[in-house]
């Protein structure tokens, strides 16, 4: 499990799809709060979900930048 800020989420995500760094914030929209779950594979990563925030309530859900 790995916690940490949006910004290196997406970097991290960014590394293993394959996709060029300097397009971390414009390939991946990631909220406050967000879940995401790749499993590291013997084949690769494989990815569950991505950005999930289904954990959060609808007030905190629509809340700018949530």
């Amino acid at each position: 499990m790995i916690v940490s800020h949006k910004a290196t989420i997406r970097i991290m995500l960014c590394g293993l799809l394959g996709v060029d760094i300097k397009y971390y914030r414009d390939r991946f929209l990631m909220a406050v709060a967000a879940v995401s779950l790749v499993e590291i594979t013997a084949t690769g990563p494989l990815f569950h979900f991505i950005g999930d925030r289904s954990h959060l309530n609808s007030y905190l859900r629509a809340l700018p930048s949530t």
